[in-house]
Protein backbone atom coordinates (compact mmCIF):
# COMPACT_ATOMS: atom_id res chain seq x y z
CA UNK A 1 0.00 0.00 0.00
CA UNK A 2 1.36 3.41 -0.90
CA UNK A 3 0.08 6.52 0.83
CA UNK A 4 1.15 9.90 -0.49
CA UNK A 5 0.83 13.06 1.56
CA UNK A 6 1.36 16.35 -0.22
CA UNK A 7 2.42 19.40 1.72
CA UNK A 8 5.15 21.95 2.13
CA UNK A 9 8.55 20.62 3.05
CA UNK A 10 9.51 21.22 6.63
CA UNK A 11 12.84 20.82 8.33
CA UNK A 12 12.81 18.21 11.04
CA UNK A 13 15.39 18.06 13.75
CA UNK A 14 16.61 14.87 15.37
CA UNK A 15 15.02 16.09 18.57
CA UNK A 16 11.55 16.11 17.01
CA UNK A 17 12.03 12.53 15.79
CA UNK A 18 12.98 11.44 19.30
CA UNK A 19 9.97 13.30 20.70
CA UNK A 20 7.69 11.64 18.15
CA UNK A 21 9.00 8.19 18.99
CA UNK A 22 8.71 8.85 22.73
CA UNK A 23 5.02 9.58 22.19
CA UNK A 24 4.53 6.03 20.93
CA UNK A 25 4.60 4.69 24.47
CA UNK A 26 1.08 4.06 25.81
CA UNK A 27 -0.10 5.68 29.02
CA UNK A 28 -1.57 3.71 31.90
CA UNK A 29 -5.11 4.97 31.28
CA UNK A 30 -5.39 3.66 27.71
CA UNK A 31 -6.97 0.37 26.74
CA UNK A 32 -4.98 -1.88 24.41
CA UNK A 33 -7.15 -0.87 21.43
CA UNK A 34 -6.80 2.83 22.18
CA UNK A 35 -3.05 2.46 22.57
CA UNK A 36 -2.79 0.60 19.24
CA UNK A 37 -4.84 3.26 17.45
CA UNK A 38 -2.78 6.08 18.95
CA UNK A 39 0.46 4.30 18.07
CA UNK A 40 -0.62 3.81 14.45
CA UNK A 41 -1.59 7.48 14.19
CA UNK A 42 1.79 8.56 15.52
CA UNK A 43 3.68 6.30 13.09
CA UNK A 44 1.64 7.82 10.26
CA UNK A 45 2.51 11.33 11.46
CA UNK A 46 6.19 10.39 11.31
CA UNK A 47 5.65 8.92 7.83
CA UNK A 48 4.01 12.14 6.67
CA UNK A 49 6.93 14.23 7.94
CA UNK A 50 9.42 11.91 6.26
CA UNK A 51 7.59 12.20 2.94
CA UNK A 52 7.49 15.98 3.23
CA UNK A 53 11.26 15.86 3.59
CA UNK A 54 11.59 13.53 0.60
CA UNK A 55 12.70 10.54 2.69
CA UNK A 56 10.33 7.98 1.15
CA UNK A 57 12.25 4.91 2.29
CA UNK A 58 11.91 5.94 5.95
CA UNK A 59 8.26 6.86 5.37
CA UNK A 60 7.63 3.37 3.99
CA UNK A 61 9.10 1.85 7.17
CA UNK A 62 6.88 4.05 9.34
CA UNK A 63 3.80 3.03 7.32
CA UNK A 64 4.67 -0.65 7.75
CA UNK A 65 4.96 -0.12 11.50
CA UNK A 66 1.59 1.64 11.55
CA UNK A 67 0.00 -1.35 9.82
CA UNK A 68 1.15 -3.76 12.54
Amino acid sequence: MMVIFIGTAQAQSTNSVVTGIAKLLPTQNQTAAQAAKAEAARWLQLAKRSMQEGNYQLADEYIKRAER
